[in-house]
């Protein structure tokens, strides 16, 4: 579980292949709805493709809804012989609080 980001807040998460693979091609980024208000649109908090450094893969996210939690899940194609790995996080979105 990722820490829960403010509906204003602009954030990138990374997921780590270094574990898996020593390079890595395609890397693509989905989102979903897990939990709280439904999103009827979860995919909107993905802002631009992901871009790869070496065996990391950072993904922009913007938005979402206040109390809704999404599943983030990148999936890769590593080297020869081409295996795919998948990995996920979950992201919780939640108005920070105002005040002193």
């Amino acid at each position: 579980m990722l820490s829960s980001k403010d509906p204003a807040e602009t954030i990138f998460v990374v997921f780590k292949f270094a574990n898996l693979v020593s390079s890595l091609t395609s890397p693509t980024v989905t989102a979903s709805y897990a939990s709280g208000p439904n999103d009827a649109n979860p995919s909107a908090i993905l802002s631009g493709s992901p871009t790869v450094v070496g065996t990391d893969v950072t993904q922009k996210i913007v938005g979402g809804q206040n109390g809704t939690t999404y599943d983030l899940r990148c999936t890769i194609t590593g080297p020869s012989p081409f295996p795919v790995y998948v990995l996920g996080a979950r992201l919780p979105v939640k108005t920070a609080p105002t005040g002193a």
